[in-house]
């Protein structure tokens, strides 16, 4: 078994009632996506998790005597080593956006 790195977020919202009355309330909030602005390196099912560079090893060529079947030793030649293999080389959206911080701030009002 092969285990990958872990990815992380850190995400954060604040929100506040006013109540000016018993029907009245306005809500300020604020949300913060990947609040300590870092990328995501990781794996995800298109790029390592489920195949692609990360994951894959590299290819080889087994051959076989005809005669005695029996595996002949390997040929240098017929190692294909993946050169990427375990490196992660892009970083990932989080909730459909970019590795970027991104705030949003909103006043709801209810009544």
């Amino acid at each position: 078994m092969l285990w990958g790195p872990g990815t992380w977020g850190v995400n954060l919202g604040l929100h506040k009632d006013f109540h000016f009355s018993d029907r009245v309330i306005a809500q300020l909030g604020a949300d913060v996506d990947n609040i300590f602005n870092h990328p995501l390196l990781s794996p995800n099912a298109d790029a390592g998790g489920g195949g692609g560079t990360f994951a894959w090893l590299g290819s080889f060529l087994l051959r076989v005597d005809q005669t005695t079947g029996k595996l002949l030793p390997l040929d240098p030649a017929d190692i294909t080593p993946n050169d990427d293999f375990g490196r992660l080389i892009g970083s990932f959206t989080q909730e459909g956006i970019d590795n970027r911080r991104t705030v949003r701030l909103r006043l709801r009002i209810t009544f």
